[in-house]
């Protein structure tokens, strides 16, 4: 079996995932040199007459649907539905003749791009590849670990909150939270004193456009079963909770609608919001309608942008994901990984085909 790996990136993150993907068994990772994009990659296999089975993309990904990683020579970042679109039009990020064959799978290393909801995003994109048999891509947040002798790859719980206003009182968000009834993998819930626990006193409740983004890291302890790089338990893997505000700007070359309500029929109608879109802007922010998103917002106009911008806040909480608890037991500690020692072959507790933990979307 020949796999072959891309993560072209620069953070701490992506050169991370860069070692770990080189680590895996039968696994090349290919030096960026200059070459960036996903196209320059497949041209490169192709090139060196290699045939994959397994191909990795590795990236930063947004669960609002996009990858942060070039297609092609002709496109920027970020790289969402209607980019993927194009270069599905123009065909160029098809997996080479020679390269790809009829079992070949495709995996993306992202941060939730594998959410249910953006399936649609990886669908398009499976097309754009000239579909490979298989696309898979994580549900979850995509966290990687770094050890004494080693790597951990883990993934994380993410719940979250849209509100048109931000939260005045850390203690309603937490019965925000509590109100959702959050389960974990597998079905076990949450307890609302472990919500009460994660929701930080120092979140700032109210980001604005100059500081659009909070994250505060807090401990939670994890078990490491079998002991692993000399460790049985950790708990600085970065669990979160954060707060954020998103922005939804309309700019008009012309003349824009003159109140909120002539903007919302106006972009009623627009084709990225309608209902028969596969991938409409309201899904991408998971609201469940137009209706929603829009009136989950408050907008007002720049007028030296000749813009609306919409703004609304998220809150979320990101915890690691544990096994489910074996019977007669109901909590779980024990953390899902995958360990990638420095010297020797790696631990695979989890892989994209979800034999042993439905981790990855697939499409």
């Amino acid at each position: 079996m020949a796999s072959f790996a891309h993560v072209p990136g620069g953070t701490a993150y992506e050169r991370l995932l860069f070692t770990v993907l080189g680590r895996r068994k039968d696994t090349t990772a290919v030096s960026a040199n200059g070459s960036r994009s996903i196209q320059d990659f497949f041209r490169g296999l192709k090139r060196n007459d290699n045939a994959a089975d397994e191909l990795f993309i590795g990236c930063h990904a947004s669960f609002l649907g996009a990858m942060f990683i070039d297609l092609d020579a002709f496109r920027t970042l970020p790289s969402d539905y209607e980019k993927i679109q194009e270069a599905d039009a123009d065909r160029t990020i098809n997996i080479p003749a020679g390269v790809g064959k009829s079992t070949t799978r495709v995996h993306v290393k992202g941060c939730r791009i594998g959410h249910d909801d953006c399936l649609p995003y990886l669908r398009e994109f499976k097309r754009a590849l000239d579909n490979p048999v298989q696309v898979t891509a994580p549900k979850f947040f995509h966290g990687l670990y770094s050890g004494s002798g080693g790597v951990f790859e883990w993934m994380g719980e993410f719940w979250e909150i849209n509100a048109k206003e931000a939260f005045k009182k850390r203690e309603d968000l937490v019965t925000a939270f509590q109100q959702q009834n959050l389960t974990r993998l597998g079905g076990t819930k949450v307890k609302p004193d472990e919500v009460n626990t994660w929701v930080r006193k120092e979140l700032n409740l109210k980001p604005t456009p100059q500081k659009p983004e909070y994250k505060i890291t807090l401990p939670w302890p994890v078990s490491i079963n079998p002991k692993t790089d000399n460790v049985t338990t950790l708990d600085n893997l970065g669990a979160q909770c954060r707060s954020s505000l998103e922005e939804h700007v309309q700019v008009y070359s012309g003349k824009p609608p003159k109140t909120a309500a002539d903007l919302k029929k106006d972009l009623k109608s627009d084709g990225l919001f309608v209902t028969t879109h596969p991938f409409p802007i309201y899904k991408r922010h998971h609201y469940a309608s137009f209706d929603e998103l829009f009136d989950g917002c408050t907008w007002q106009f720049a007028k030296k942008q000749n813009a609306w911008i919409g703004r609304h806040f998220v809150y979320a909480l990101l915890i690691p994901v544990v096994k489910p608890p074996k019977p007669p037991k109901t909590e779980s500690d024990e953390l899902i990984f995958n360990f990638y020692p420095n010297k020797g072959n790696p631990t695979m507790n989890f892989r994209e085909d979800n034999a042993a933990f439905p981790l990855f979307g697939q499409v």
